[in-house]
Formats: structure tokens, sequence, C-alpha cells
């Protein structure tokens, strides 16, 4: 496979099938792949021998083992919707593109997608959207988390970041909100550098990056950052600038929670409360629609005041 990178980050592939068309899984006996927390399946569309039955048969086995299942795909056709269907009821998450979604199904809103594959078996739908973020979608849930800013230098092995950034939050034990936000920045990172795996250092680093000041403006007292940086982990980024966050409720708690809870805390007589000093937030609306409100700007008076809506 040839992958010629264009400046915006995209890349098409120049492939020749090959030896991917040979693969089948090796035997039970003499090695139990089984033996593990979480079995992918990936590359659906382009492994000749491995589609169709034997990928029934291997998710059925992994599923019959106590494993949980994840699957992915690398191309669509006109008859991949007749390889993936009949192994749909063996997977707990169903983790397509959007793109791959789409071509699939012939749907276009993503609702619509997920209720097509889990009424055709599947557990849980995952979807990458791009610059959209990603959306996971159950019978009784729907989560969205919008895509981390970034310089994009390179999109190739985002799809399998993102799985594989999933697959470690689920093994981990993060609730299905942080292991989306995991799989999303994990994802993000692999596109800042050329190469399937430029950007990933370890586990500890991706983490960190999903807690992340991203701007500090001393001069006007302000400041940015995403919704899992805590209370102690700012002031200590803001402690060399000789300013401080005041908001303290006892705990250290993260910024996104007493946003979420209007915090307040010993010092609000003199210094307020998450409700005084918040000028703006994102906001991912129930229904997977995100919205900035507010802005750097202390003057509310004009328009509607969105911010405190939340």
């Amino acid at each position: 496979t040839i992958l010629n990178v264009r400046p915006n980050g995209e890349r098409p592939a120049l492939h020749l099938r090959g030896a991917s068309d040979h693969f089948l899984p090796p035997k039970k006996e003499d090695f139990n792949i089984y033996n593990c927390k979480v079995l992918h399946l990936g590359g659906t569309g382009l492994l000749n021998k491995m589609d169709g039955p034997s990928s029934v048969k291997l998710l059925k086995e992994a599923k019959e083992n106590g494993c949980l299942t994840t699957f992915d795909l690398i191309a669509t056709n006109d008859d991949t919707i007749n390889i993936v269907k009949p192994l749909l009821p063996y997977i707990d998450y169903f983790m397509p593109s959007i793109e791959e979604a789409q071509d699939l199904s012939q749907i276009k809103d993503p609702k619509e997608i997920a209720k097509f594959f889990i009424d055709n078996g599947a557990k849980n739908c995952i979807f990458t959207m791009g610059d959209e973020g990603s959306v996971f979608i159950s019978k009784d849930e729907y989560i969205k988390t919008p895509a981390f800013e970034i310089d994009v230098v390179d999109t190739t092995g985002c799809g399998d970041a993102f799985d594989a950034g999933m697959i470690a939050a689920i093994v981990k034990g993060f609730d299905l909100e942080k292991a989306l936000k995991f799989a999303t920045i994990t994802s993000a990172l692999v596109a800042t550098g050329l190469g399937s795996d430029a950007g990933i250092k370890s586990f500890e680093d991706s983490l960190e990056k999903m807690n992340k000041v991203l701007s500090v403006n001393v001069e006007d007292f302000d400041c940015r950052v995403q919704a899992c940086v805590t209370k102690e982990q700012l002031n200590d980024y803001l402690r060399e600038d000789g300013v401080f966050f005041p908001i303290d409720p006892g705990a250290n708690a993260a910024i996104g929670g007493m946003a979420s809870t209007s915090a307040s805390g010993t010092m609000a007589v003199k210094y307020g409360t998450m409700k005084t000093v918040i000028t703006g937030l994102t906001v991912v609306l129930p229904n997977g629609d995100i919205i900035k409100t507010g802005s750097r700007t202390k003057k509310t008076s004009a328009g509607y005041n969105l911010t405190n809506l939340f």
C-alpha cells in the first residue's frame, strides 16, 4: 500500500491486494486467541479468506469464551453489507467511520444508521466523524464528543488509533463518556505527525492530553481549558504567572464538573462562584449538536446569556 499524503492530511491509497487475502486465525490448540478481555476484528473487506463464515466463527467463539468483541472494517463496496450483517449479533462495539456506516446502511442520519445496525444485532455503535468528533449510540444512550483542536498533518491510522484507544479505555474500566473522549484524543494525536502512530507516546500521555490548558491571558485574567482539567492542575499551571483560580469547592474537582454544578466554596463571597467567572462554554446538547456560548468579552448586556443556561 502506498499512501499519498496531501497538505490537508488526507491520504488516497494505492493498494495491491496480497498477504491479507490469505490470513486466517491460528488453531486454538496452537495459540488461544480468546485468552483476552477484548477481541477486535478489523480489516473486513480486504480479508479474502477471513471475510464471511470464518469471521462469523471467530466472533461467535469469542463471545462463547467470554470476550468483549469490537469491530471495524477497511473498505466498503456493494457486497460488504452482506459480509457484515451475519457478524452483527456477535459484535459488542461496532466502530466504523460515519462514511463507511452510511455506505453500508444507505442511510445518512447517525441515529438512524445506529438503529439499522442495532436492529440487525449489534449491541452498541460508535462512529468516528472526522472534524465533528465521535458518537456512541445504543438503544438507551447517545453520547457525542467533539473533535480535539489539532494541526492536522496526516490522518493515516486515525481510525485504528481510535479503535485502540476505545479498547484500552474499556479494559481500564472507563465509563462510556470518558472512554469516547480518550479514543477521540488518541485518534487526534496520530493526525499530528506522519505515519500511523505519530503523536502516540504512552497511555498516560494520551490521558494527560484530555486535561489540557489551552491558553492563558494573564493581562486579561482569563484562560481556556478542557473540561477534565482539575482545580489543582490549573492552579499549578497558573502559579508561575502570579495568578490563580479562586473557586475552591474543597475537593480537587474537574473544571467541567464545577461548571455544571455552579460550584462555589470557601472564597465565594470575595471571588464569586463558577457562574460568575465563566464567560463561555463549548456544549454538547442532548441531540448531539455542539454549540459555543459567550466569548472572552466580559460584557453580557448584548443578546441572550446562553452561557448561564448551562
